[in-house]
């Protein structure tokens, strides 16, 4: 059996309809978000409140799409004070219309955080017991409303949840006969072993993610992962600053029409920690031969203009990894 790595964008409005007015920001932007990422798989993340309806997308214009939950509402000053309280109850009918659109549209796959809460003093039980209603919650929602595609749930960094690779574990195996999956986020789990590794051994990052990555297939199944986020992440000793979710291979701030990505090694005098895409990569293609998995999904999660996503998707694509 062959198998096949579809690459894909990751969209979302909050940098590109900001500026925009509400009426003409759902049509024209979308529209020209997913045109440009034509044949290329797609992730959607809708900030915008309310959430639209309709979105122009189709689904033969993309090898996949998928569907992230909205963001977490903040308390604004421009909130009723009296609309607070009942932040949770907006936070999942923003989430209901958001998959009322991937059912729309055909999407393969929904991603959740299970929690993301940030209070303190919330032991890891509680955050687990918490992450398993929502889920519940929105497991019934689905059924309730007939849609198709997979569940997924995403690991994230403390002091979210999951934020281990045995944590989401363990809400797979909780949530086996609802074939809950997982969104594998490369940049969530290089940060969380970085900030491990602080007052330890230095241990070698390519190990751990391949033993992470076999652990999860042989605990959860070949089918676990449904698709990889995959950006550049790198600390920088000497502005002491850790950057995540930026365009593979380049720098913040860089522009790939002046830039070459580095794909598998740290720009020059560099000084820091640099994830290494090329190899992440390579790691991810031995994992789907090795475990026969007939397709496997990376999708490009970078802070960044539209265009710049859709060169580096090509760009990675070309390279013979």
């Amino acid at each position: 059996m062959s198998s096949e790595i579809f690459y894909g964008g990751g969209v979302s409005d909050w940098k590109f309809m900001k500026d925009l007015p509400k009426k003409s920001a759902v049509g024209a932007s979308w529209l020209g978000l997913t045109e440009i990422l034509n044949g290329e798989g797609v992730e959607i993340q809708i900030g915008f409140r309310p959430p639209p309806l309709k979105l122009p997308i189709k689904r033969n214009n993309h090898s996949f799409i998928g569907f992230h939950q909205p963001g977490e509402r903040k308390k604004r000053k421009d909130t009723p004070k009296i609309l607070r309280p009942f932040k949770s109850i907006i936070d999942r009918v923003d989430i209901l219309t958001t998959m009322n659109l991937a059912q729309q549209v055909k999407a393969d796959y929904y991603v959740l955080h299970p929690y993301q809460g940030y209070k303190e003093g919330v032991t890891q039980e509680e955050k687990k017991q918490k992450s398993i209603k929502f889920i519940k919650d929105i497991l019934i929602i689905k059924k309730l409303f007939g849609h198709k595609y997979r569940l997924c749930i995403e690991n994230l960094n403390e002091p979210a949840y999951p934020s281990s690779v045995e944590e989401a574990i363990e809400l797979l195996k909780i949530f086996k006969k609802d074939d809950i999956g997982l969104v594998f986020d490369i940049d969530h789990h290089w940060m969380d072993f970085q900030q491990k590794q602080k007052n330890s051994p230095k241990k070698d990052y390519y190990e751990q993610l391949t033993k992470d990555l076999s652990l999860i297939v042989r605990e959860c199944g070949p089918r676990a992962i449904e698709t990889f986020h995959l950006a550049q992440a790198y600390y920088d000793s000497e502005d002491n600053k850790w950057v995540v979710h930026g365009l593979p291979g380049l720098k913040k701030g860089e522009k790939m029409d002046n830039a070459t990505p580095l794909i598998f090694s740290a720009p020059e005098n560099f000084k820091g920690e640099w994830l290494n895409i090329g190899k992440v990569i390579q790691i991810i293609h031995t994992l789907v031969k090795e475990n026969s998995i007939d397709k496997m999904k990376i999708l490009i999660e970078a802070n960044s203009e539209e265009g710049e996503i859709a060169k580096n998707i090509k760009q990675l694509k070309e390279k013979d990894l």
